[in-house]
């Protein structure tokens, strides 16, 4: 009798952009019309990885957990597992997260819809947004205040519009020699569109 084996699905380079995100969107495509419960995600061939990225792959893994799907990610080159542990996205996966002595990460979080509610975030954005870390420059304690609550604001829209029960999850990478700070939000919500037409029908308008 031949031993089954799990779906495999290689990711590869993994870098901030349309193709990036293209490939996190197939991820969760290919596994909800699949059909089965277990599967792989081999990383042996990434060779890169925009570590803030993980917000978007840990929503996925997240949305489909509930369903009774399991996710086995597995060939992580140790230089990108390094990364992963410094911001703590290897707990996904089981493997014990490090510090990280440069402070080039913004941790993975996941904040639950409850936790969006109390404003849990708020102490996030404090702690990694602050003058002169991660590339912001030292700007003054007022134009800080607004800052960070423009930041609060986006957190807010998207667990507000997006309709997800899922929560928020954000992630954030600082690159030093390039003085550039990439930082991802994800909800698995609806999106724009969704929200949009969700709006319209409850307001009963009428578009084309």
């Amino acid at each position: 009798m031949v031993e089954r084996t799990s779906p495999v699905f290689e990711l590869g380079i993994l870098r901030t952009g349309f193709d990036g995100f293209g490939k996190i969107i197939k991820i969760h495509e290919w596994i909800k019309t699949s059909g089965v419960k277990e599967y792989t995600i081999d990383c042996s061939g990434m060779r890169w990885i925009d570590a803030n990225m993980c917000s978007s792959l840990g929503a996925i893994l997240k949305m489909l957990a509930p369903e009774g799907i399991s996710i086995q990610i597995v060939g992580i080159p140790e230089k990108q597992q390094k990364i992963l542990r410094k911001n703590q996205f290897s707990v996904m996966f089981d493997v014990a997260p490090i510090p990280d002595t440069y402070e080039t990460t913004l941790r993975f979080t996941h904040f639950t819809p409850e936790q969006m509610k109390r404003g849990q975030f708020v102490e996030y954005v404090n702690l990694h947004f602050q003058r002169g870390a991660h590339g912001l420059p030292d700007m003054t304690e007022s134009l800080l205040k607004r800052f960070r609550e423009s930041l609060y604001e986006l957190l807010l829209n998207a667990q507000e519009h997006s309709f997800s029960r899922h929560g928020t999850f954000v992630c954030g990478q600082y690159f030093p020699k390039k003085r550039r700070l990439d930082f991802t939000l994800s909800d698995g919500g609806i999106g724009i569109d969704g929200s949009i037409k969700s709006l319209s029908e409850n307001l009963d308008l009428v578009y084309m």
